[in-house]
This record gives C-alpha cells, structure tokens and sequence, in this order.
C-alpha cells in the first residue's frame, strides 16, 4: 500500500472514495501524521491528517453512549475548518472549560457554543403580545380579518415588533 507523502496538503486538496482519503495530486493514500496509519479525516486548515483512531472525529474515547449534537456534528464542521474541541485539548490536565468549547490556534480565536433550550416564539407571553399587536392592526383598519390569515399582508412594522421582542428576550 503506498501512501502519499507530499507536504502543504489540506482538505480541499483530498476527496474521500470509498471511505480512503485521496490526496487529488498524487492520487496515493493520506496518511496520518499522528501513527503513520491511513488518514480519513483532513483538516481543511492546517496540517492535520488522521487515521480513524488518531482522530477526535471518529475515535470511540471522545463519545459516550448517547447521542450528542454538539460532539456527533458540530465538532466534525469545527474540526473541518481547523478548530479543536477544548475539552480534548485539556483532557489529560483534568481541566474543565468553563466558557470555552473551541480552539482555532492558526486565529488564536475561542469560540464559545450556546444554544436556546427553550422555543421563546411559543411562549404564552409572546404570543400574546404579537396577538394583540395583530387585533391592534384590525381594529385600526390596517388590515383586514381575512388578512390575519396571510402573513405576507401583514405590514412590515409587525415584523419589526415580533422581531425585538425575540431580540429582548434572547438578551437575558
């Protein structure tokens, strides 16, 4: 098995045909620059190339039995533009990150992941006041009751209002 030994190689310049990673120019196997195994996964920044254990992408120790959004698909996209999950970077000091969840060490940029647990548009409240803002609408004649049933009629304004009362809420 011969494997592709060139230097400056990234993702845009690997495809993967049938689950082997391809270096495009020599048409040879990537190979992992960790344990020298066969590469499957390619950073598209950076240098890294990495064989199904090597990579935090794939190997087992990164995963737990239940299904994780954040580490099943997030980290892959991340890992793809040349970021590291912080918590495999600190996982042998015994660190825990408090408000970092990756790394981009080429910008020196932390990135910090947040994500809404709670539906705000079908909270009660706010849906009351976009209900009311819509009845406003009627009673003053700007649009008609027939027109509730169309959002395209609806004027722009109410979008504006629906629109700032999600932006309060989500800066709590």
């Amino acid at each position: 098995m011969n494997f592709c030994r060139c230097s400056g190689i990234n993702g845009k310049d690997v495809r993967l045909v049938d689950g082997v990673a391809i270096h495009l120019a020599c048409s040879q196997l990537i190979v992992c620059t960790v344990c020298d195994g066969q590469a499957i996964a390619v950073s598209v920044v950076g240098q890294r190339r990495e064989c199904r254990d090597c990579s935090p992408l794939f190997a087992d120790q990164f995963f737990d039995e239940r299904f994780d959004l954040e580490r099943e698909l997030l980290d892959g996209f991340i890992y793809n533009v040349g970021g590291v999950h912080v918590q495999d970077l600190l996982a042998d000091s015994g660190q825990i990150p408090v408000n970092a969840d990756y790394f981009f060490d080429e910008q020196n940029i932390v990135v910090e992941l947040k994500s809404l647990q709670t539906e705000f548009a079908l909270q009660p409240g706010f849906q009351k006041k976009n209900v009311e803002r819509l009845q406003s609408y009627i009673d003053d004649g700007i649009i008609t009751p027939e027109e509730l049933a169309d959002p395209a009629k609806w004027p722009p304004e109410f979008w504006v209002f629906s629109n700032s009362l999600l932006r309060d809420t989500l800066q709590k």
